[in-house]
C-alpha cells in the first residue's frame, strides 16, 4: 500500500499480484496518478450494490510486467479447501485410535 502523498512526489509504483494457490506472481512496474472530481469515471468504477461512494481513483500506466519464478512462492490454500481435508483426516485418526483402544492396543500416547 502507498500513501497518496507519496504519489505527489514520486509517481513510480510497483504492483505484485500473487496467486498463492497456483504459485504464480506477476510484477508490474508502472506510474500512478490520483484522479479526483471525475463523476463519470467514479460512476463507471462503482458497483451499484456497494453503499460507499468512491472519493478518488488511482490510475496506473503500465510500463513493464514480468512473471516471477514459482520456486520462491510458498503455496497457500484457502481454509475452505483445507478444512474439509483436515477434518477427514481427524475423523480417520479418531476412528483408528478407537479401534486400537477397543483391541487393547492403545499406548496412551494418543492424548495430545
Amino acid at each position: 500500500m502507498f500513501a497518496l502523498g507519496n504519489l505527489s512526489e514520486n509517481a513510480q509504483a510497483f504492483l505484485f499480484l500473487i496467486n498463492y494457490v497456483h504459485a504464480r506472481r506477476v510484477k508490474i512496474w508502472d506510474t500512478a496518478r490520483v484522479i479526483k472530481n471525475d463523476p463519470a469515471l467514479m460512476s463507471r468504477l462503482s458497483h451499484p450494490s456497494y453503499r460507499a461512494q468512491p472519493q478518488r481513483v488511482i490510475a496506473f500506466t503500465i510500463l513493464a510486467w514480468d512473471l516471477n519464478c514459482r520456486r520462491h512462492i510458498h503455496q497457500r490454500l484457502p481454509s475452505t479447501v483445507v478444512t474439509p481435508v483436515v477434518e477427514k483426516f481427524q475423523a480417520r485418526i479418531a476412528d483408528l485410535e478407537g479401534r486400537l483402544r477397543a483391541a487393547g492396543l492403545a499406548t496412551g500416547d494418543d492424548e495430545a
